[in-house]
């Protein structure tokens, strides 16, 4: 869980009550079938409410621990984490654990 000092507001708070929570628009797009042929296969997420080196961090630490993930790629200014993996992982996991390090997810695409 993030920091929440006197000045956490300031530096970087998550948004998670600011943006609710992913699962609203994930769901959808998480019930179609991901691309199951190749070596290795990515799906790039929109996040919202990263700010800070700190925000990558987490959200790398988290994601990191879905199982099946190889690689996490986060880019604070487009806002977006890049999972690469070997086979197909659950976007409704990763969701997830971009929700537990404190954001939310707003998109996804294959």
């Amino acid at each position: 869980m993030p920091w929440h000092g006197p000045f956490a507001r300031k530096l970087c708070l998550p948004r998670r009550l600011a943006f609710g929570r992913p699962g609203a628009s994930v769901d959808a797009r998480a019930r179609t079938s991901p691309p199951t042929k190749g070596t290795a296969m990515s799906i790039t997420y929109d996040v919202a409410g990263m700010t800070c080196g700190h925000c990558v961090a987490s959200i790398t630490a988290e994601v990191s621990k879905v199982d099946g993930v190889q690689a996490v790629q986060v880019d604070l200014k487009t806002g977006r984490v890049t999972v690469t993996s070997e086979r197909p992982v659950d976007p409704g996991l990763v969701a997830v654990a971009v929700d537990e390090a404190g954001y939310a997810v707003t998109g996804l695409s294959w």
